[in-house]
């Protein structure tokens, strides 16, 4: 026979390796459910690093004043639209709306398309909040959210309601359909 635990010694061991599979199955289904996030082991190199940066959609310390105008010369010179989005890293419905647009489907398509994109962190609700002020606080019910206006930064839209507060609930199709609704959208309206 080998030098196996027996009575009591081995009901422990059996719960402390159970428990280490639990937790192990947990955690892989968190991660999954957070999405992609930044590269934490040792054997992460340089070139790993900034496609684990990329993977985060805000820049916490961009200007978004000087971003909205880079933005607004730019859209005068295609004329496209600005689509400014407000959200957060922490945010799981944030990134499922970021992941559309970098996904290479058909909300991508759009985007590309028809706007000039301004990405705004809220962080916790405490930061660039005067810049959402701007345009009447869409953030109000919820993140992510959205503001369209013109190459001369009249408002086309915005979001009032929380309607992209459950992006990941939305999915592709109702992602898309959300901005190819909003693309033509006279201003004003």
């Amino acid at each position: 026979m080998k030098n196996e635990p027996q009575g009591p010694d081995r009901w422990v061991l059996l719960a402390l390796a159970a428990g280490c599979a639990i937790a192990t199955t947990v955690a892989a289904w968190q991660a999954k459910a957070e999405g992609p996030g930044p590269q934490s082991t040792p054997a992460a190199t340089a070139s790993t690093a900034p496609a684990a940066k990329r993977s985060l959609p805000y820049d916490e310390t961009a200007d978004p004043q000087r971003d909205l105008q880079t933005a607004l010369t730019a859209a005068r010179k295609t004329g496209r639209r600005v689509l400014v989005v407000f959200g957060a890293n922490w945010c799981p419905d944030c990134r499922a709306l970021d992941r559309e647009f970098h996904a290479g489907g058909k909300t991508e398509g759009l985007v590309e398309r028809r706007y000039e994109v301004v990405k705004v962190d809220v962080g916790r609700f405490d930061r660039n909040l005067d810049f959402a002020k701007l345009y009447g606080e869409p953030i109000a019910k919820g993140i992510p959210s959205v503001v369209i206006v013109t190459p001369t930064n009249t408002v086309v839209y915005q979001t009032r309601a929380g309607e992209l507060a459950d992006a990941r609930a939305l999915g592709a199709d109702g992602i898309y359909d959300f901005f190819e609704d909003k693309a033509d959208r006279p201003a004003g309206s």
